[in-house]
């Protein structure tokens, strides 16, 4: 939505002019963890939101038949129109993370963006990734996978080994996306 987009750019440009002024602030971070009472996950998948499929429609000059949220998924596969959606929707998250790399960017070119949970949803690898990550401000990327053991009674060993292998697909997950990166 438009809203999410004004709400990031409210923070995040604010931050990057203070970082122009202080080096003591690097960056922002940003939690894309959803908080909503009942609706625990990561944000952000595709949405079949009114916005996001109006404005595919009008791009495609199709006539929408009036479809329950819980509809819309099956009525874009139907029509062999699901994958055109996604990378449609994809295109749009891109050019509105390049909007705000680009605006920040005139502010300060070094400041970064830390995005969390990493490696990260759909939203944060398709559009995050490539637009905020630059040569001059890496993208950090924050696993929060490793907080502790991967299993209650597992041993110290046996964790420490678990969390490598979770720490090591993550990272090959950030390099497959040829960045520059920073993976804590």
């Amino acid at each position: 939505s438009e809203e999410l987009w004004q709400w990031l750019a409210g923070y995040v440009l604010p931050y990057a002019e203070i970082s122009a002024q202080d080096d003591t602030l690097m960056g922002v971070f940003l939690d894309f963890e959803n908080y909503w009472p009942g609706r625990p996950g990561n944000l952000y998948e595709l949405s079949y939101d009114d916005v996001i499929l109006k404005a595919f429609a009008a791009d495609r000059a199709l006539e929408l038949p009036a479809l329950a949220l819980d509809q819309r998924q099956a009525w874009l596969t139907e029509k062999g129109l699901h994958d055109a959606f996604r990378d449609f929707q994809i295109a749009h998250w891109r050019r509105k993370c390049r909007e705000l790399r680009e605006a920040v960017d005139r502010i300060n070119p070094q400041f970064v963006f830390n995005i969390y949970p990493a490696p990260g949803t759909m939203f944060m690898l398709e559009a995050c990734y490539p637009e905020w990550a630059t040569a001059k401000a890496p993208l950090i990327l924050s696993d929060p996978w490793t907080y502790g053991r991967s299993g209650r009674y597992v041993s110290h060993d046996v964790a420490l080994k678990n969390n490598q292998r979770i720490i090591e697909r993550g990272l090959a997950t950030a390099r497959e996306r040829g960045i520059n990166h920073i993976y804590l």
